[in-house]
């Protein structure tokens, strides 16, 4: 699914700090509006480094008590394809900086089991997953075509592009029957094989917030906030466009 009439917002900081305040504003203020319309909030993770001192922020004394945490329910964007103690695992990353750290129940961290062969089960499994989920929630928060809508999702870009483990010039960015795929190594670091959503999951998700921090990336970047339709073919993050809002956060 691809949608046209989502709002974009560019936000642009001075300090790391000023955008590590605004980034757990925005997910604190999120996360109480949803819990207000409908009594839970989804949130999807991302891994690399891009969203660390955003977790640590998040697990910090100004946020960790005020986040409605009992009612927010933690899912993954993609993953690498090994344990979830191993140094490249998204989920531990975020296990370390902030899941271990805060109030929040077991039963709400939905993680992908990288280690799990074959890897196309695991894939599947995660997909129960979600569909489960959102099921049980009496279908609040799946959109008219049966597919589930997450509140929020934390997406960073890769230096070719790339978004959750989507690379370009794949299959995978094709793929319109699966929320959940297995993909192999791609062109960066680590050389693993990982499972990601796919687009349609992704782009169903209400509001989508891209964090940048790495100068050597802003070319990029504007170049798809200028001129996404150009870019599409090259760049899988010019492929995003959320329901609502998606929101450009520039270190």
């Amino acid at each position: 699914m691809i949608n046209s009439t989502h709002k974009t917002e560019i936000r642009e900081y001075a300090t790391p700090e000023e955008q590590i305040r605004d980034n757990s504003d925005l997910i604190l203020q999120t996360a109480l509006k949803e819990i207000k319309e409908k009594g839970f909030f989804t949130l999807v993770l991302t891994g690399g480094q891009s969203p660390q001192k955003l977790y640590e922020s998040l697990a910090s004394s100004v946020y960790a008590d005020r986040m409605p945490w009992q009612q927010t329910y933690i899912f993954w964007g993609d993953e690498r394809c090994v344990k979830p103690n191993h140094p490249d695992s998204n989920f531990g990353m975020a296990q370390e900086k902030l899941l271990s750290k805060i109030k929040i129940p077991t039963k709400n961290i939905f993680r992908m089991a990288g280690e799990v062969r074959p890897r196309e089960e695991a894939a599947k499994s995660y997909q129960k997953k979600i569909k489960l989920f959102f099921s049980e929630k009496k279908h609040r928060g799946i959109s008219p075509d049966k597919i589930p809508v997450f509140d929020l999702m934390l997406l960073g870009i890769g230096k070719d592009g790339h978004i959750a483990s989507l690379f370009p010039y794949t299959k995978s960015l094709n793929v319109k029957d699966c929320w959940v795929i297995t993909v192999p190594p791609g062109t960066i670091a680590p050389l693993i094989p990982r499972l990601t959503l796919t687009l349609p999951i992704i782009n169903n998700t209400n509001s989508i917030l891209f964090m940048i921090s790495d100068n050597l990336k802003l070319p990029m970047v504007r170049q798809i906030i200028n001129n996404r339709n150009k870019y599409i073919t090259r760049y899988p993050a010019a492929l995003i466009q959320p329901r609502q809002r998606l929101f450009w956060s520039l270190g």
